[in-house]
């Protein structure tokens, strides 16, 4: 029809009883689709079956199968167990990265390699001890201090619940559960960060995570 041409053809065949073949091809304008179904009995008594198709395939739903070759692909994500990489390109920001690390004591410290000039974030956390009173004289809540590369970055005041007991006579102190975060714009490269929380009441139990992100 208006100069153009369209062709359906169905094929099946079985060959001595060790060979089967189906197909359906499909010519628009000389230009051939289509998929050919083989099974054939190999020398060694075993049967294989192949599915060969020209053309795209699209799936509305999931494709299972033991492996997986191509020349191209292209996913918009993936979950991967174990990945072997000859050459890998990733663009500016294209990765992200997480450096987590507790500490039972009044300090932690990690380092990161940042590989972008975008920004990152920390989150500063301690536990505290809510069960755990001080006297409001002598004993301090406390800051967070934040140090990247040895210098001091940023510093704030932890979390701190006051408490006036009459039976006890005083006013005390209880160090409550903290968190903070905190932007910083390193560049790219290796870098250190520390984080001390100031309290000299002995409260430790303190986490430093560093996340870069495209």
């Amino acid at each position: 029809m208006g100069g153009h041409s369209a062709t359906l053809t169905t094929y099946g065949t079985s060959i001595d009883g060790i060979k089967v073949q189906y197909g359906v091809t499909g010519y628009i304008d000389g230009q051939a689709g289509g998929f050919v179904f083989t099974g054939v009995r190999q020398l060694d008594g075993t049967v294989s079956f192949d599915l060969r198709l020209r053309g795209d395939l699209f799936v509305d739903g999931s494709i299972t199968g033991r492996a997986l070759a191509g020349e191209n692909l292209i996913v918009n994500s993936a979950q991967i167990g174990s990945l072997v990489v000859d050459n890998v390109n990733v663009k500016d920001g294209g990765i992200s990265s997480k450096v987590t690390k507790p500490n039972s004591g009044q300090s932690v410290s990690l380092t990161i390699n940042v590989r972008t000039s975008q920004e990152i974030t920390l989150t500063a956390s301690r536990r505290g001890d809510p069960s755990r009173r001080f006297p409001s004289i002598g004993f301090q809540g406390g800051n967070f201090r934040i140090f990247r590369n040895g210098g001091l970055l940023f510093e704030s005041a932890t979390v701190v619940s006051y408490q006036w007991d009459p039976t006890a006579g005083g006013n005390f102190i209880i160090l409550m559960p903290t968190m903070l975060e905190y932007v910083d714009m390193p560049g790219a490269g290796s870098h250190t960060y520390e984080l001390v929380d100031t309290n000299n009441c002995g409260v430790g139990g303190i986490t430093l995570s560093v996340e870069e992100s495209k």
